[in-house]
């Protein structure tokens, strides 16, 4: 038998310390965006609130944001609800709507795609990658 994902009340938190072992996921019930499944990340480097974050390739157990157009999906850890500080502990959306900053117009419910701009997201009826 699995075990409930146990419910986050303040997925803003960010912290030095960790809240969670990292890779932990909580759910999230968002009052606009409703449920969501939220990682705990350590961030390498300064992350944006609702940037695309993706695992470190120098430190598997770290995020950054992304480095550019058509990241893989398997390195993809989600987007961060809050900025986090270099070094610090915080959360991402790793299942269910999210808010993202896009490098380009984007419709509502539109397939996205890593930017070629560092953690920004496009869509792929706007921009040029499929």
């Amino acid at each position: 038998m699995l075990a409930p994902i146990v419910y986050l009340s303040n997925p803003a938190d960010t912290s030095t310390y960790q809240q969670a072992p990292v890779d932990t996921l909580r759910a999230y019930v968002d009052p606009t965006l409703g449920h969501q499944i939220l990682r705990s990340v350590k961030a390498t480097t300064a992350v944006t609130a609702k940037e695309l974050v993706m695992y470190d390739y120098v430190s598997s157990d770290s995020v950054v944001k992304t480095t550019g157009a058509n990241v893989k999906a398997c390195a993809i850890a989600g987007f961060a609800l809050s900025s986090i500080a270099a070094g610090s502990y915080g959360w991402v959306v790793c299942s269910g709507q999210a808010y993202a900053l896009g490098h380009s117009a984007m419709g509502n419910g539109s397939t996205l795609l890593s930017a070629s701009t560092a953690g920004r997201v496009d869509d792929t009826t706007v921009s040029t990658n499929e």
